[in-house]
């Protein structure tokens, strides 16, 4: 009887001690709960960015529930699909605001992790992606071939 209070007692105690670590691991790595109106929503246009691929498309639209359409030109119909998860959030020194995001495009292509920069005044966002962990600042310049630039489309046109 003894031994089996024992077993029981370490058990016990072994569960407990995986649960614990499994809940400070959660807290370490969750994710960023995203506000109503983050800067990154809307619809944002670059007409130079055209080559004939999603990748260089003129439009591309962010949705608050975590859903992207992206066009080819800004007057076509959208060619491809996705969803998004924002996980990290912050601003900088100069005032910018930072996203990290994991993409997702609905056709089954490679997930990508993506690093943006939407400026200050809200006007310009700014991303650079990778597929095998999250870009740094450093990524961000436009002699990366995964370096893309935008513009917000006024909410007026």
């Amino acid at each position: 009887m003894k031994r089996s209070a024992c077993i029981f007692l370490i058990v016990l105690m072994m569960t407990f001690l995986c649960l614990n670590s499994f809940g400070n691991d959660k807290e370490k790595y969750g994710f960023y709960v995203p506000r109503a109106k983050e800067e990154l929503y809307g619809t944002w246009v670059n007409t130079k960015m055209y080559h004939g691929d999603t990748g260089h498309a003129q439009k591309i639209e962010m949705h608050d529930w975590g859903y992207w359409e992206v066009y080819s030109k800004i007057a076509d119909e959208f060619f491809v699909n996705g969803t998004y998860i924002i996980v990290d959030r912050w601003t900088d020194s100069e005032g910018n605001i930072w996203y990290k995001e994991f993409v997702r495009a609905r056709n089954g292509l490679y997930p990508d992790f993506e690093l943006d920069k939407i400026s200050k005044n809200g006007t310009v966002w700014e991303y650079v992606f990778a597929f095998d962990d999250f870009p740094t600042a450093n990524n961000m310049n436009s002699m990366n071939p995964y370096y893309r630039i935008y513009y917000r489309q006024s909410t007026e046109d």
